[in-house]
This record gives C-alpha cells, structure tokens and sequence, in this order.
C-alpha cells in the first residue's frame, strides 16, 4: 500500500523523510492508527493539551484556508506549467488533469527503464518524457502500474500499447533517402503499431497518424542529421478501446 515504503509495521514508526504524503495509509487503516500532525509532548497537562489542540485547530483552519486560496490561484499556473511539457507519460491523459495530481515522487522516473521519463527543472512540479533520451518502449507500462495517486491511470499493456502519447512527423528535406538516396528504412523496421511504412522505392511515406502512438522509436533510430522523423506531444487519447 505505501510506495514509498517508509512504514515499519513491526516497528510501528513512518520514516518521514521517505514519505511522499500520498495518504494512502490512512484510508486503508480500519483502526485509524495512523494519523498526520505534530509530534505530541509526553509531559503535558489537561490545560496544555487543551490549548495546544485549540491552538493546533486554529493553525489547521487557517491553514486549509490558505490553501484553499492557494489551490484556486495556483491550479491555473500548474496547468499553464503542465502544458510546457509537450509530452506525458502514458496514461496521464489532459495536462491540467494530470498537474493537478502528480505529487513529483518521481517514483515513475525512477521505475522507467528508458530513462526517458524526468523530473521537473528543480524537481517541483509534473514529470514529463524526453523522447530525445529515447524512445518509450511498446512492451513496458511500468510508469502507470507505480504511480501512487492516479495522476497516470492504471494501463494493462494492451490499453498502453493503443495510447497514443504523441505523433511523428517525417520531414523529406532531412531525410537521407530523398535527399542523398541512400538506402535505409531504419524507420519502419522499428515503428511497433505500422505508422510508418515504405514505397516501392525505399523511401518512407508520410506517418499514418490514424496508427502512430508517438513512441518514439522512428527518432530515436534515425541516423540523419537533425532528425528526419520526430514526435510531437499532443491531448492524449486512446485509439481502441480494450
């Protein structure tokens, strides 16, 4: 249940440097053992304890006040943030949706064997894929089975594999085949779902976007300079539903 693995249940301790926050303890706790908030003083007398708890009251009222205001101010910016990354792990679906839910554990980063998944510039705020690391491989929905609080849904590999994260788009200009006619067609050996394929000649045809997944793979393999073939981000969808 924690993913973050910091509960001793033989100890009875959290490590709280280790936990994320997900509060995933607490509603999977029957006997409401585990509870969040300041540690409490051993010597203490009823007067104390009762203004202490006044006192602890008012700051938590205040506090969800605060931010409260915060969330409503903030949530904007977060999505506005959201959207500067042009593309998103599987299964996070609308960037506003997903920014509002990623907590930055960076437990998916840590899991995605690509590398391909990163943190954002200081570590505060939504993860996000360089496809220029790599690409996103066909057969692995780790990053979504990880993720503690559903800003990735939950994929079966199935479900991944017809999620389209991205599109590839081929430009003739770059393209070493059209333009030195050197033999290739590295791109469509690699291309998992059949976007790409090949003219009689051996020059590659425009990307079916009908069957791209963005995934990656036709970037990262092709040798000409700058990249003949590239994938950009767009609003996540699911091509088949399955």
């Amino acid at each position: 249940m924690c993913p973050s693995g910091c509960i001793d249940p033989a100890a009875g301790t959290i490590d709280n440097e280790r936990c994320i926050r997900c509060m995933n303890c607490l509603s999977a706790c029957r006997l409401h053992a585990v509870k969040f908030g300041r540690p409490e003083k051993k010597a203490q007398s009823l007067d104390e304890g009762r203004r202490a708890f006044l006192v602890n009251g008012g700051i938590l009222i205040a506090g969800l006040a605060a931010g409260l205001a915060l969330t409503r101010a903030g949530m904007g910016k977060l999505a506005d943030y959201a959207r500067r990354f042009s593309i998103l792990p599987p299964g996070a679906g609308n960037a506003e949706r997903f920014a509002s839910r990623c907590t930055a554990c960076q437990l998916c980063t840590a899991n995605c064997p690509a590398k391909i998944i990163v943190p954002a510039p200081g570590g505060d705020g939504p993860v996000s894929l360089d496809l220029n690391r790599g690409a996103c491989s066909y057969d692995c929905n780790r990053c979504s089975q990880v993720c503690p609080t559903g800003a990735l849904r939950p994929l079966t590999l199935q479900a991944k594999q017809k999620t389209k994260i991205a599109e590839a788009k081929l430009n003739p200009r770059l393209c070493i085949v059209f333009q030195e006619g050197e033999k290739c067609g590295k791109c469509a050996s690699v291309c998992p779902t059949g976007a790409v394929t090949l003219r009689r000649t051996g020059a590659p045809r425009p990307v079916n976007l009908a069957l791209c997944i963005g995934c990656g793979a036709c970037q990262k393999i092709c040798p000409a300079p700058g990249k003949a073939i590239t994938v950009q981000g767009i609003e996540q969808q699911t091509l088949l539903k399955g």
